[in-house]
């Protein structure tokens, strides 16, 4: 999001939002939970194909043990019941999605501004969070967003349901032309970027 400068359009935010939700699908199938879910774990190909990443913080959920306690995750991201070291399953990656959504539209999270310490008291307390402006966005992703950010999770919805919801419906398919055209309009962008990051890196170690 840094590279990119700015929110993506509401067709490219449905493709990415499919598409982690097909990775999320295939975890929660699994019984897995991948706990760290956010715009920097979602990585797209040459093709346009999205890619959820970085598992290292991700958790399995025996037959024995259907909710985790463990409070793992990036604050500004993380659900309410996680943060409050509640017991909490698969829906805690829903909540994140949807305050990922909301990060590919505004460029960045909610409560961004404060210090992730304060965040993790203020999610828990406050309403869910919205888009800024809801009227820059049609009904379908409004919807979609508020469905994912529900504090209470069974009342949450799941992969399963977010798959069928109208915003991602018009976006399944894979190899998408429109993410495609964004890797290749930002790839000289990102280029740079990594290169200014290995040059800081190699001074920090210099």
């Amino acid at each position: 999001m840094a590279v990119l400068g700015s929110g993506l359009t509401e067709h490219q935010i449905a493709c990415v939002c499919a598409g982690t939700l097909r990775g999320l699908a295939y975890l929660h199938d699994r019984r897995k939970i991948h706990r760290d879910v956010k715009a920097g774990n979602v990585l797209l190909t040459g093709s346009g194909q999205v890619k959820l990443a970085d598992f290292g913080v991700s958790a399995q959920i025996s037959s024995t043990m259907s909710r985790r306690h463990t409070v793992i995750g990036t604050p500004f991201w993380m659900a309410p019941e996680v943060i409050q070291e509640a017991s909490y399953d698969h829906k805690a990656d829903v909540w994140s999605l949807g305050i990922t959504a909301i990060e590919l539209a505004e460029g960045r999270p909610p409560y961004s501004d404060i210090h992730p310490l304060r965040a993790i008291f203020v999610i828990p307390t406050r309403p869910p969070p919205t888009l800024e402006q809801p009227a820059k966005w049609s009904a379908d992703f409004c919807d979609f967003v508020s469905r994912c950010l529900v504090k209470d999770p069974a009342m949450r919805t799941d992969t399963a349901q977010l798959m069928e919801h109208p915003f991602i419906v018009g976006a399944r398919g894979g190899h998408d032309g429109a993410l495609a055209q964004l890797v290749v309009e930002n790839a000289p962008a990102l280029a740079r970027a990594r290169k200014a990051e290995a040059e800081a890196e190699a001074e920090a170690h210099a």
